[in-house]
């Protein structure tokens, strides 16, 4: 009971693998498949007619030679019959005619019906009668030559053999009449059956058709639906998207001014606090110096030589983290000349040929347009110190039209941009700077070929 249970499931699982959208492939299936048993029924009706009026034209040639035979017989009675009762042997000339035709007619007759055993016998009985016809109007026509009369015998025989000629004749005519209905009949009842078969495969194919209409316009109504589901699906997500990115934007932005906000609050405590506090030491340091005995300064130089120098170098230091944070030459001097350091720095730190074509003269930019610019080459010289090994930097600042272009080039290894595991940090927070001016920022690197960081942003106002 379990294994029957079982083989339901599986057949129903079978049945089940049709799905809604398979209907449409069956339903043409089905209807290619009645399209093409209406071919082949018409196929065989065509066959069927063409036999049919095979069969009509043997039988009407049957009939047409079985009258030839006894048209022909006829004129040779008739000759003979013209000779005996007159002596005028002019009547013999179709008799003549009619003997030399019969043979081959009565050889014709009886070839043409031995595809059917009861004609065969009834046209082999006809050609014997023809035959012995045949040998008595022969015998008549000797005997009026030899006698010069008729023979009454001959002429009864010969009248008792023309009526079962004739007689047979008519058997003949008969069959092949009826032979011929029959065919007609069985034809047309071919026809009726592969008409009644053409309908109902019309009939079919045209319900399928309809039906495969119906589930093509279904399916395509589905699918509109789909895709307009699709469509607000997908403008939803493109709404949340741009949504999602104007979000983290103005959170970049933020975040970016925050940075900047906390950088000049740190410099601003390193300068006023950390700065006071180193300067009073060394201010101390230097007046332990003139306070001490002569003696004990001269023991304790070297030390107070190490403890000012330890703090001119913790000023020095507090200056140059103060000037990363918030860069006093960019505030004092402008963008140009805070670049123009920036690039001389690099080159007598690091070692590496800086080449700077920048602006003649300052640029009146907003604060926060020359910080953003400041930051990027900022950015650029320390990736480039850090990881481009270079050897010579190009630094380019300058204004065509209404379009700030900036330019910072190496001749370094390089970097390929699409690599999956490259640092991006830097390089994003360069794009964001550029997009907050409003600009475009690109990068331009291969292996082996150096990098090029190119800026374009209009000119505020």
């Amino acid at each position: 009971m379990a294994s029957g249970k079982d083989y339901l499931t599986r057949t129903f699982s079978r049945f089940s693998l049709l799905r809604p959208r398979h209907w449409p492939h069956v339903f043409l299936a089905i209807g290619s498949a009645a399209i093409i048993g209406m071919l082949v029924i018409s196929y065989l009706q065509f066959s069927l007619g063409l036999h049919a009026l095979n069969h009509l034209a043997q039988y009407d040639q049957r009939i047409q030679r079985i009258d030839e035979l006894l048209r022909l017989i006829v004129d040779a009675e008739t000759g003979i019959r013209g000779y005996q009762l007159t002596g005028d042997k002019s009547y013999l000339v179709p008799y003549r005619s009619a003997m030399a035709k019969l043979p081959l007619l009565m050889e014709q007759v009886k070839q043409g019906s031995e595809s059917q055993r009861g004609d065969n016998q009834a046209a082999d009985q006809l050609v014997k009668l023809a035959r012995r016809e045949i040998t008595l109007l022969q015998e008549v026509g000797a005997f009026v030559d030899l006698k010069g009369a008729a023979n009454p015998q001959l002429i009864q025989e010969g009248k008792e053999t023309m009526d079962a000629f004739r007689k047979q004749v008519e058997i003949l005519r008969i069959r092949s009449s009826q032979s011929g209905q029959k065919s007609i009949d069985r034809s047309m009842a071919l026809y009726r059956q592969s008409g009644t078969v053409t309908v109902g495969l019309s009939a079919m194919s045209l319900a399928l058709l309809v039906t495969l209409f119906f589930a093509s316009l279904r399916e395509q109504r589905l699918r509109d639906q789909i895709t307009r589901m699709l469509h607000e699906e997908r403008e939803s997500l493109e709404a949340q998207v741009d949504t999602r990115t104007r979000q983290l934007k103005e959170l970049a932005t933020y975040l970016t001014n925050a940075q900047e906000a906390e950088r000049f609050r740190l410099a601003r405590e390193l300068h006023d606090e950390l700065g006071a506090l180193l300067t009073a030491a060394k201010l101390e340091a230097n007046w332990l110096e003139r306070k001490l005995p002569e003696d004990l300064k001269q023991r304790l130089a070297e030390r107070l030589t190490r403890l000012q120098d330890t703090l001119g170098s913790g000023i020095a230091l507090k200056r140059r983290i103060t000037n990363d944070l918030r860069p006093a030459l960019l505030y004092e001097l402008g963008l140009v000349a805070a670049l123009q350091v920036m690039a001389d720095e690099v080159a007598r730190c690091d070692e590496i040929e800086v080449h700077t074509d920048l602006h003649e003269g300052d640029l009146d930019l907003p604060e926060h347009v020359s910080l953003a610019l400041f930051r990027i080459v900022q950015e650029s010289l320390t990736n480039i110190r850090k990881y481009a090994r270079a050897k010579r930097v190009d630094l380019s600042l300058g204004v065509a039209g209404r379009t700030i272009r900036l330019r910072v080039k190496d001749d370094g290894v390089g970097f390929d941009p699409s690599s999956p595991q490259l640092a991006r940090h830097g390089l994003a927070g360069m794009q964001h700077r550029a997009h907050m001016l409003a600009g475009k920022l690109t990068i331009t690197s291969s292996p082996g070929v150096g990098t090029c960081i190119e800026v374009e942003a209009p000119m505020p106002g």
